[in-house]
C-alpha cells in the first residue's frame, strides 16, 4: 500500500476494513490522502504531524470515515466546532513560535 498519513492497521479499522486486496487499498490510500489535503487546507500554515496533533489526526479519520461513506458534503456542518477550534490552536502555536523566535529583537511598530 501507498504510504498513509497515519498508520494502515490504524487507518483500516477505523473504516472497519479487515481484508486487502489491490481495489480496496487504492480506495483506502484515495481516501486518506484526500482527507489529508482537506485537513492540511483548515490548518493553514505550516506541517501537519498527524502522529503528535491528537486533534488533527481525529478530524482526519473523521473525515476519511466520511468520505469512505460517500457523504464528505455532511462533515463540515456536523465538525464545524472541531475545525474551528483546530485551526485557532494552529495558529496560536504559530504565533507562540514567531514570537519565541523573534525574542531578542527589538519591537517596533510602524510608523502610523
Amino acid at each position: 500500500m501507498l504510504q498513509l498519513p497515519i498508520d494502515e492497521t490504524e487507518a483500516k479499522l477505523n473504516l472497519n476494513v479487515t481484508w486487502s486486496d489491490e481495489d480496496t487499498d487504492a480506495k483506502i490510500y484515495y481516501t486518506y490522502s484526500s482527507a489529508k489535503a482537506q485537513i492540511d487546507d483548515y490548518a493553514g500554515e505550516g506541517e501537519v504531524d498527524y502522529n503528535t496533533d491528537i486533534l488533527a489526526k481525529q478530524l482526519l479519520k473523521d473525515l476519511a470515515r466520511y468520505i469512505w461513506n460517500d457523504c464528505r458534503d455532511e462533515f463540515e456542518a456536523r465538525f464545524q466546532h472541531e475545525i474551528i477550534k483546530f485551526r485557532n490552536d494552529r495558529m496560536v502555536r504559530l504565533y507562540v513560535s514567531e514570537r519565541e523566535v523573534g525574542e531578542g529583537e527589538e519591537d517596533t511598530l510602524p510608523d502610523v
